[in-house]
């Protein structure tokens, strides 16, 4: 009753019990903020008190008061989740920043526990958000690939069977519509290779740059000789990045 009394005198609500099962049962869940409890009493010790407690609220913190022969039992009690102990006979002054102490870590405690649910639900919204993007992404690009063939391989049928009496500006906007379709199913492909690329996990290494870029360009130009490009290929330092993806962005870029 006393230290109840002068913990109010400090601006403190506090509420005491001479029993600890009087205690845990008016305790529910963000009723109280911080237990005090002795270490040694009769119906259960200071440590299975602090157990029954933390089960009925997490959040609750807990100190321990103990005389001088026990305090093993104490630290014992911390390792069993209490925040501190407090030796007997006590002052005051010794007991205040003890409180504040705890309290504060509580906050603290509290509000990590806040950032760290905000931030699951945050990654599972955005793990949802790429999910359905990549699904979008393959989709799309999977309907497309079938009348961007269509229209291709019609226009090389067309001009098989027809192309000897269609006239210079006509083959010249055929061919133009045939480069338009390779061009459309080259970058559905490109599509594709990403959406499959986006969900499978980053396989990081060592990857040569100079070689890399070096033989793309090469492929290109056997790919497409007639088409003059001048490359130039500057200094290229080797990097730590997933390869397949690389690759992708530097032929998107070059093609």
């Amino acid at each position: 009753k006393a230290l109840c009394s002068t913990l109010e005198l400090e601006g403190y609500v506090t509420t005491g019990f001479s029993s600890p099962k009087q205690a845990l049962a008016v305790l529910k869940p963000g009723g109280y903020e911080l237990l005090l409890t002795d270490l040694m009493m009769p119906e259960m010790d200071g440590i299975e008190l602090l157990a029954a407690a933390r089960e009925i609220d997490p959040n609750l913190i807990s100190i321990v008061m103990t005389g001088h022969a026990t305090i093993d039992t104490a630290v014992a009690a911390m390792q069993s989740g209490a925040m501190d102990y407090i030796q007997k006979p006590f002052r005051l002054n010794a007991v205040i920043p003890v409180l504040r102490r705890a309290l504060a870590m509580r906050s603290l405690r509290i509000q990590n526990a806040e950032l760290e649910r905000g931030l699951r639900e945050r990654t599972q919204e955005l793990e949802i958000a790429n999910a359905d993007l990549e699904s979008f992404s393959y989709s799309v690009s999977h309907d497309l690939r079938a009348p961007v063939r269509v229209v291709e391989s019609s226009i090389e049928m067309y001009m098989s069977e027809f192309g000897s009496s269609v006239p210079d500006g006509g083959r010249d906007l055929l061919k133009y519509a045939t480069d338009g379709a390779k061009r459309m199913g080259e970058l559905i492909e490109d599509l594709l290779k990403f959406s499959r690329f986006s969900r499978a996990p980053l396989v990081k290494g060592r990857v040569d740059i100079r070689a890399m870029v070096e033989r793309i360009v090469a492929e290109l130009q056997a790919l497409e000789p007639q088409r003059k490009v001048d490359v130039r290929i500057g200094d290229l330092p080797p990097c730590e990045a997933d390869a397949s993806l690389l690759e992708q962005v530097v032929v998107n870029v070059l093609a």
